[in-house]
Parts: structure tokens; C-alpha cells; sequence
């Protein structure tokens, strides 16, 4: 027994070093095939677990979203804890949003920050929610997770401007512009700050703030 356990443990080993190498030789349907093998040896241990994540990354790169979504979920299926885990479940989410299933998204991000309240990436998981909820034009419960994503979160200029579209959308222009002057000052080499410099004469009179329209020339 003890022999073919070690047998089909090395079998697992085989079929991951060999994607490995086919996946660096370009030829990815033959990795993949050969990631698949490793995750079905029996006792193939750590080289399954990885077998699998590494196939979901290669199915996403080959433009295959939906094969590499359900990678992702086996993975956080059968291996639910961990850093490899949340990036399989944020991954799910920015499946969700690329695909235009917005509710599936805002609903997987919900399980994300009830499976890791303490995760350091929730920030993401709250940025991804609310990208979600504006599309459904969700505005205030957009907002609401908006502000939750931390200052210090490299995220944080994105989350501003989603703050300000929120608003902006709802015709709220006087409220979508505080969001969007912190971005141009705090962060002026931003692209968001770039596109709102280029209707900042458009929104000001829109918010009913002509003097400051007329300034933005100056």
C-alpha cells in the first residue's frame, strides 16, 4: 500500500512538472489537459491543489472566463481557506462584472466578506461590489460600499470617482463633485482625474456653480 501511494503521489508530481513545462513552451491546451491530470492522481497532495489554480489562471489567460470561473469555485470549494482561496473568490467576482452578471457578482462578493471578515483584501471585495451595484443602478447601496474601501487602499482613487459617479448619475452633481476635486488634488496623475479635469466646466454648471466653471480656464 505503501508503495502505490508513493506511485500515485509521483504521478501527480509527473502531470504538474510536465504542464509546467508545456505551459512555458506555449502550448497551453496540453498543459491544461496536463494540470487536469495532476488533479485527479490519487494522493497527489499539494500538487493537485496547485494543478488546479494554475489551470484556472491558464483557462482565464486563454480567454475561456466561464471554464475558468467554475476552476476558481472548485478551488475555493475544496480548499476554502487561505490567501490562494480569496484570489480564487475575487477572481469569481471580476469573472462576474467582465461577463455582465452583475447580481451574481455583488452576490459572491457577500460571500467573500462573510467567509473573510479580516481579509486584508476586502477592500476589493467591497470596490468589486460596488462596480456591481452601480450597473445595476444601485446608487445608494453602491455608495454605502464605496465608502468602505480604506484610504490607504491602492483602490481608493478608483472608489472616489465611483463615489462621484454614484451621485452623478442620480443628477446629485452638487454632491459628486467633493469626490471628484479630492481625486484631481490628491491624486492629479490619475486617469479618472484626467477624464474629470477634461468635464469640469460641464459639471459645474451643472451643480449650478458658474464662477467656478468660468475659473477652470483660467
Amino acid at each position: 500500500d505503501k508503495i502505490f501511494t508513493m506511485n500515485t503521489a509521483n504521478h501527480g508530481r509527473a502531470f504538474y512538472e510536465k504542464a509546467l513545462k508545456l505551459e512555458a513552451e506555449g502550448k497551453i491546451a496540453e498543459a491544461i489537459q496536463n494540470y487536469k491530470e495532476a488533479r485527479k492522481a490519487p494522493q497527489a497532495g499539494d500538487y493537485a491543489k496547485a494543478a488546479l489554480f494554475r489551470r484556472a489562471f491558464l483557462e482565464l489567460n486563454n480567454q475561456d472566463a466561464k471554464t475558468a470561473r467554475e476552476s476558481f469555485l472548485e478551488f475555493t470549494r475544496d480548499y476554502p481557506m487561505g490567501l490562494e482561496s480569496e484570489t480564487s473568490w475575487l477572481r469569481v467576482i471580476q469573472i462576474d462584472l467582465d461577463l455582465g452578471d452583475f447580481q451574481k457578482a455583488v452576490e459572491n462578493a457577500d460571500n467573500f466578506l462573510t467567509r473573510y471578515p479580516e481579509s486584508p483584501r476586502r477592500d476589493e471585495a467591497y470596490y468589486k461590489k460596488a462596480t456591481a451595484l452601480v450597473s445595476l443602478k444601485r446608487y445608494e447601496e453602491a455608495l454605502e460600499f464605496f465608502k468602505k474601501v480604506g484610504e490607504k487602499s491602492v483602490l481608493y482613487p478608483e472608489a472616489l470617482y465611483g463615489m462621484g459617479m454614484s451621485y452623478e448619475s442620480q443628477e446629485k452633481f452638487s454632491e459628486s463633485l467633493p469626490f471628484y476635486e479630492k481625486i484631481t488634488n490628491l491624486y492629479p496623475d490619475n486617469p479618472f482625474a484626467l477624464e474629470i479635469l477634461e468635464r469640469y466646466v460641464y459639471l459645474y454648471l451643472k451643480a449650478g456653480q458658474p464662477d467656478k466653471a468660468a475659473a477652470v480656464y483660467e
